[in-house]
């Protein structure tokens, strides 16, 4: 009798333990379950890459107005350049060339015609076709006085002065233009002239004989 108790306390024992230890198996997983889903929950869901296919581009939506305006301005210009049916224009053909030859610098105080030194060239009018006229043009300076300034060109390989180029000022400073002025044929050399009023000093910036040939 003594037997069969103490086997019945062992086996209510054992089946205590197996008991504690699977509650306490059960308390375990469900604390490590909750555990994982505040994780879950915490943890920000990954975006996927979306691929998507762009839409077409509308120059409207990056180019305002102004940037419109602009584009079409320039445009208009690009279409006006390569236009060539202004080219049938017979008034396009009436077309003029341009020649300048320089004659130089120099300086003078002379109250007669002298020659400014290094201020002189070489024409050819035979090189020239259909000329449409000449003129001598002249840059004077007078930085100290004040003074009627004459100046003009020589013909120096027949000895003459050329007809129309004589000019004067009394201005310190003055380009000069000539009327239209009438060079000898051939292969001359023409040279600068300066005199002036009171032998004061006179600064020849720049000279040039400007030649102007249609293309008729």
């Amino acid at each position: 009798m003594r037997h069969t108790l103490e086997t019945l306390l062992t086996r209510l024992f054992i089946i205590l333990i197996a008991a504690n230890l699977f509650i306490l198996d059960v308390l375990i997983f469900k604390n490590r379950f909750i555990s994982t889903t505040n994780i879950n929950k915490t943890l920000p869901t990954p975006s996927l890459p979306i691929t998507q296919k762009p839409d077409k581009v509308k120059l409207n939506e990056i180019c305002k107005t102004d940037c419109m305006k602009d584009i079409r301005d320039f445009v208009t210009s690009i279409t006006k350049i390569t236009d060539t049916s202004s080219l049938d224009n017979p008034s396009f053909t009436n077309l003029v060339s341009e020649f300048f030859v320089p004659l130089g610098t120099g300086i003078s105080a002379s109250d007669d015609w002298e020659n400014i030194v290094g201020a002189s060239a070489y024409v050819d009018t035979d090189r020239y076709k259909n000329i449409k006229s000449i003129i001598f043009e002249a840059s004077i300076r007078v930085p100290s006085s004040s003074q009627i300034v004459y100046v003009r060109l020589y013909n120096s390989t027949d000895k003459h002065p050329v007809w129309f180029s004589d000019m004067s000022t009394t201005e310190p400073f003055k380009l000069l233009f000539s009327r239209q002025i009438i060079l000898d044929s051939g292969n001359k050399l023409y040279q600068v002239q300066i005199k002036t009023q009171l032998k004061g000093q006179v600064i020849l910036d720049q000279s040039r004989i400007h030649i102007l040939i249609s293309n008729n």
